[in-house]
């Protein structure tokens, strides 16, 4: 008996496998579709709109943000500047290189303590700055700001390390829109390059 059906030939049991083994695959497209429906939506927003995706505590809206942005490109980062000293917790995923051995940390609550060691809606924005200039989002290992000094439990985004990295990142932004992102590249000067604080592993 099977979910209240009983059995009753060799022909019956062969139909009802057929049935299972054809609905597998489906169940699958269904789930490839919905997420490409979820790809086109996301595509159709306003850039502003993409941003504030980055605060969505669902981890795959945040990350769907996280991919928006780095397809839009440079005309995303004067919006990714204004997210300067937001301190709501980024709950994504996709920043930093996919073989760091860095487990990133997650709240349990919007009103957790941060200590340095939760990444922030501001942090994010700086990491995703650097990572259009470096035209991908593993050129560091995490997105933890580090200055070379000890770090205990990971709390490495510090408001004094966050702060220089603004400071620099800003200055950057000056040349950015007098000059141009491909002028700064050739010149090989990063978001960080005037600065002591690096990502993690990267620039």
């Amino acid at each position: 008996m099977i979910r209240g059906y009983t059995i009753k030939s060799v022909g019956a049991v062969s139909l009802l496998l057929t049935i299972v083994l054809w609905s597998m695959p489906l169940n699958g497209m269904i789930a490839l579709d919905q997420k490409a429906s979820e790809n086109t939506t996301v595509e159709k927003l306003a850039d502003q709109d993409v941003i504030a995706m980055l605060s969505n505590r669902n981890t795959e809206s945040a990350h769907m943000a996280v991919q928006e942005i780095m397809r839009r490109g440079d005309r995303m980062i004067p919006l990714l500047v204004r997210c300067k000293g937001n301190k709501s917790f980024f709950w994504g995923y996709g920043l930093g290189h996919h073989l760091s051995g860095f487990v990133i940390r997650l709240p349990v609550e919007d009103t957790d303590t941060n200590d340095g060691s939760f990444i922030t809606i501001e942090v994010a924005a700086l990491y995703l700055i650097s990572s259009i200039y470096h035209k991908t989002t593993e050129f560091a290992e995490a997105p933890y700001l580090s200055d070379g000094k000890r770090v205990d439990r990971q709390r490495f985004n510090t408001p004094e390390r966050v702060r220089e990295a603004w400071e620099s990142t800003e200055k950057w932004i000056e040349a950015f829109t007098s000059e141009g992102l491909e002028p700064l590249r050739s010149k090989g000067l990063s978001p960080l390059s005037r600065s002591k604080v690096r990502f993690w592993g990267g620039g």
